[in-house]
């Protein structure tokens, strides 16, 4: 391939400006198809909007991060082009996968506004793969779509009002009800946990805190796989009865490097880089094994006040004896991350 079919054409407006007209599209057509019910629809539309801002999202931080993840000859390929600033759209490109995408979008910014579960639900409907059938399910993909939509668009420095025009209001409301149930849930949820510990109180009459302090050490039961599977767990204050419960979620690794120095005579010292590796924690779910309460989702964890998001711990922290840092960072290694 020659380097002047690798050069974006000159008549063409800039990549994310096309890409974010037809999301734009997109999201109109699917927003359209909520009001006619046409669920199928949304569910076609929503996610493929999705993919196209994700992509000009990575664009404009570096087009190489459009880069297919397998396989190895089509990666290579593709890499040279978008480095040398080629057009994806081209017919014969190929680019990043939306679950690609949405990782690497998760990598780079750790506050992104879906865990996991969630975007592989959005993963799973975009591809067809999800059963997806009830006015409910599409709601939650629907309105995961335009939580990720404000967070892209936001990264892009482009007005949400000009993207949504006269759909905007429909946006709003959907995001203004699904915030409102949410917080009737973790409301609801709480009282029943402050109930529970009323009722047990009166109970264990003067055992109540011998036995609080056995379910509060009886965290240690609870299985990271019923509730994160391939994830792991650490310890968080409950928001309603204030002891000891476990945060869910996955753990990672970044490598970072401090600096020693070494004497070496006559006034002279040289730097010493010490690399080691940060342990981070992405947090999905809670559960206290005291009043058991229950919470899941990066919303419910920032209405009561637990970590929502990617957050920097210590490594004697992931004390689930079923999870090993070791292993973790030495994957990691293997892999040159």
């Amino acid at each position: 391939m020659s380097s002047l079919s690798m050069t974006p054409r000159d008549d063409l407006p800039p990549l994310p400006d096309r890409l974010l007209g037809e999301a734009q599209t997109r999201t109109r057509k699917a927003i359209a198809s909520w009001h006619d019910n046409d669920l199928g629809l949304v569910v076609l539309l929503a996610p493929a909007a999705v993919e196209l801002l994700c992509k000009a999202v990575l664009w404009t931080v570096n087009p190489a991060l459009l880069t297919p993840a397998s396989p190895p000859e089509l990666m290579e390929k593709a890499l040279a082009r978008f480095a040398r600033g080629g057009d994806p759209e081209a017919s014969d490109a190929r680019t990043v996968t939306l679950a690609g995408a949405l990782s690497r979008l998760r990598t780079l910014h750790p506050d992104f506004p879906l865990e996991r579960g969630r975007v592989s639900r959005l993963v799973d409907a975009r591809n067809g793969s999800a059963h997806i059938g009830a006015a409910a399910d599409v709601r939650h993909v629907l309105l995961d779509c335009i939580t990720v939509t404000d967070f892209l668009l936001d990264q892009l420095s482009k007005d949400r009002s000009a993207f949504y025009g006269g759909d905007q209001a429909t946006v709003d409301a959907l995001a203004i009800e699904h915030q409102g149930s949410i917080e009737a849930a973790v409301r609801m949820r709480m009282a029943a946990a402050r109930n529970l510990m009323m009722r047990r109180e009166e109970q264990d009459g003067e055992d109540y805190d011998a036995r609080t302090g056995e379910r509060e050490a009886m965290r240690w039961k609870l299985d990271p796989e019923k509730y994160v599977p391939g994830g792991t767990s650490t310890d968080a204050d409950c928001p309603e009865c204030g002891r000891t419960g476990r945060l869910f979620g996955y753990a990672d690794a970044e490598a970072e490097v401090d600096w020693d120095v070494e004497a070496l005579g006559g006034g002279q010292y040289e730097a010493i880089p010490l690399g080691y590796w940060q342990p981070l924690f992405d947090p999905v779910s809670f559960r206290c094994n005291v009043c058991d309460l229950q919470l899941s989702g990066p919303e419910e964890l920032r209405l009561t006040g637990l970590p929502s998001s990617r957050f920097m711990l210590a490594a004697d922290a992931l004390d689930d004896p079923g999870f090993d840092f070791d292993a973790l960072t030495e994957a990691k290694s293997d892999y040159g991350d």
